[in-house]
């Protein structure tokens, strides 16, 4: 099954999803080949002064820890909350792992429906998150749960399955836009500084659950459920339209 699913990620033509791909990177290569005047090689000073970094840095920073959280500290929620084992747990952990299956899939396809149906890139990207950043709200309410429906864990563990689909949909569509913002030759070390910047608010995330998941469980929740929205509103000061990026000197 998982070698069906490689397949056809491999085989899939995700250029298709993107209008004037092709142009689009020639036009970033130029731009930033212009500046760095290293025949179209980017170096990292370069790549330092573009706002569309600190974007997707600050993007990852504000919400992979979520995801960890959601991940794991669900059988310890599941435990102080309802009283369940690690093994009457599964079939909620189980759950969770499915719907934010669907949710990658569904969530990273929505952008390039979007873009399919004449949205422009800018817009189908940015309306995919969202939408996927207002999926995650309603997990504020995953701690009132335990008291609407104290013998019933499943309405808390739907809310944060919902909310880790929206996760899995954000982050797919967060992950395509270093290629909407840099071109080929920069887009490793985006994700990469990225990946450094969502370890860091991993860790950071991790401290205030351990310190505040027994007792303020609707603060960790209310965290979580906003972290989406503000790093979009961050994102979309930083870099108001995806594509061609302002100049070094503009962007200062």
């Amino acid at each position: 099954m998982g070698l069906c699913w490689l397949i056809l990620w491999l085989s899939f033509p995700y250029n298709r999803l993107r209008r004037g791909s092709t142009q689009t990177q020639a036009n970033l290569q130029a731009d930033f080949a212009s500046d760095a005047k290293t025949g179209g090689t980017l170096p990292l000073w370069a790549t330092l002064k573009r706002r569309g970094l600190y974007a997707f840095a600050i993007g990852k920073g504000l919400t992979d820890g979520v995801w960890w959280f959601y991940l794991f500290y669900l059988p310890q929620f599941l435990n102080r909350n309802y009283g369940l084992s690690l093994k009457q747990a599964y079939w909620y952990i189980v759950a969770v792992y499915m719907i934010s299956s669907v949710g990658s899939i569904a969530g990273g396809s929505l952008s390039g429906a979007l873009m399919q149906r004449g949205y422009s890139t800018n817009a189908g990207r940015k309306m995919a998150m969202l939408i996927t950043a207002i999926c995650v709200l309603p997990v504020v309410f995953v701690p009132h749960m335990s008291q609407l429906f104290p013998a019933n864990a499943w309405p808390a563990t739907l809310l944060i399955a919902l909310a880790a689909a929206a996760h899995q949909g954000w982050s797919a569509n967060l992950f395509s836009t270093p290629a909407d913002m840099f071109p080929s030759t920069a887009v490793s070390t985006v994700v990469g500084i990225g990946g450094a910047a969502g370890a860091l608010g991993g860790a950071a995330f991790t401290w205030i659950v351990k310190r505040n998941l027994s007792l303020h469980q609707l603060l960790v929740f209310s965290m979580a459920a906003g972290a989406y929205v503000v790093a979009l509103l961050c994102f979309q000061i930083l870099v108001p339209s995806l594509g061609l990026t302002a100049k070094p000197s503009e962007a200062a």
